[in-house]
């Protein structure tokens, strides 16, 4: 399609879009405003204005809102997206089409029929800012395509000679199999005691004697019961969410991007440039380890801060073990065969021991001691720390695979994490050790490399010191 160098408005649905990131930037000042407002009301007996002061809000809001869709216009030129914003101070940023790195396309449910999506573009270069370089909310369809040609264009992109590129969709089974195997709903769970440990003391002493109270007048058989209830809630709750975002999902390879479709009530689509990617991370959660699952992510370079999976992108939700390396052949036919390890190195497994038995020990010992008699409960933590620090132990391994490649494992909280590196996309390697550990041949490795919008690093405790020297020696090629 040939792009439109007319400058454009988006679609009125944009307002929608407007209205929601002004409100979710203030929507805990106006929390906090309307809190400390509601006693004023009710001493002075003027409740009734309280929907009036929402309104006001609401109006408020809706006239900046307003401005920001009216003065924002969009030009696909031909040789750069142009958009122009600004109310009062007027921009005109020019996003020249091979500098675009990756252009990704959401739809929500209600925009369906009208055929209108939410698009945002990425570029090569870095930015600070928790947005995409461009975001155009609510316009044809057709202009994605037009932008992905046009940057396809630019970039002079060979064309794929095989007549059907590399083509993954997810089968009812696979997506039920992830939904049901997904350790998300204990998310919620540490986004409750996150929530607790923000509230005041006063307010924390209060629920704790509630709780206490209301825990007297109940049998063990009732406590329990309730505790597993609202657990499979959370669990039935995390099924629905992920076989909603997950639905249809879909990767394919067409030259030097992969684009992944997926989503039921919002529909979102990403393409992701290949030279943006900085590992490829093998995930497996405890059940799925069981199992022999794996989910396969992509951790990428994004300026994207709103998105919090922009830095670890799921291409393949899961798979089996053993079909792993056939999975990696088919979209990455230059990367070498993957072996899953188990370290039985005792060495490490009672150094991983001993730590987690310290942790432990700093919880469980003055709970017990100033907090009788239920702080003797605490040694229950006993009963996951140290399978734990077993589990760790057995996930930790190292492997230089060839010159130009690195398998590195470790695990976080029942958690099995495999990264593959390319040599060149390591930015930092760093070996560490003591004299206690130098004279018994073992080190700790960390390495350092890009993910999302900053660095991200990975430590690996207690490895041989023959390992790290193999993986110095590879780094320093």
């Amino acid at each position: 399609m040939t792009p439109n160098a007319t400058p454009q408005r988006l679609n009125p649905f944009a307002l929608i879009s407007e209205f929601y990131h002004l409100i979710r930037e203030w929507v805990i000042p106006l929390i906090v405003l309307l809190i400390s407002l509601i006693p004023v009301f009710m001493k002075h007996h003027l409740t009734a204005l309280i929907p009036v002061l929402i309104i006001a809000v609401i109006v408020i809001f809706l006239v900046p809102a307003s401005l920001r869709y009216w003065y924002f216009k969009f030009a696909l030129e031909p040789a750069s997206l142009v958009i122009y914003s600004g109310i009062f101070n007027h921009q005109i940023n020019h996003i020249p089409y091979q500098r675009i790195q990756s252009v990704n396309q959401t739809q929500w449910a209600f925009l369906k029929p009208f055929h209108l999506v939410t698009i945002s573009v990425e570029t090569a270069g870095h930015s600070d800012t928790d947005r995409p370089e461009a975001v155009l909310s609510a316009v044809k369809a057709s202009i994605y395509d037009q932008l992905v040609a046009a940057q396809q264009q630019a970039m002079s992109q060979p064309t794929d000679t095989t007549p059907t590129p590399p083509n993954y969709t997810i089968n009812r089974r696979d997506l039920r199999e992830f939904a049901m195997t997904s350790p998300a709903f204990l998310s919620v769970l540490v986004v409750l005691l996150a929530g607790f440990g923000k509230l005041s003391e006063r307010t924390k002493q209060q629920l704790i004697n509630w709780a206490f109270s209301s825990a007297k007048q109940l049998n063990v058989f009732v406590i329990l019961g309730s505790a597993i209830a609202i657990l499979a809630v959370f669990y039935l709750g995390s099924i629905i969410t992920l076989i909603l975002t997950y639905y249809g999902f879909n990767l394919t390879r067409q030259g030097d991007h992969l684009i992944i479709r997926r989503g039921w009530f919002k529909e979102r689509q990403t393409e992701i440039a290949i030279d943006r990617i900085q590992a490829i991370r093998l995930k497996q959660p405890l059940v799925r380890h069981w199992l022999h699952l794996v989910t396969v992510q992509l951790i990428v370079i994004s300026n994207d801060h709103q998105d919090d999976d922009a830095a670890n992108v799921i291409i393949m939700p899961v798979i089996k073990q053993a079909a792993v390396n056939d999975f990696l052949a088919t979209f990455f036919p230059q990367l070498p065969s993957l072996q899953f390890t188990r370290n039985h190195d005792r060495r490490n497994f009672w150094l991983n021991w001993r730590n987690y038995l310290l942790g432990s020990a700093l919880v469980i010992l003055p709970l017990t001691l100033f907090w009788r008699p239920w702080g003797s409960l605490s040694l229950a933590i006993l009963f996951i720390t140290l399978p734990m620090a077993s589990f760790h132990s057995h996930a930790t391994t190292a492997q230089v695979l060839t010159p130009r490649y690195l398998l590195v494992s470790n695990s976080d909280w029942f958690t099995r994490s495999d990264y593959l590196f390319q040599r060149h996309h390591v930015q930092t390697l760093q070996l560490r050790t003591s004299l206690w550990l130098q004279k018994r041949h073992y080190g700790h490795l960390t390495l350092q490399f890009r993910a999302g919008q900053h660095g991200k690093k990975k430590a690996f405790n207690y490895l041989p010191a023959a390992q790290l020297q193999a993986i110095r020696t590879w780094y320093d090629r």
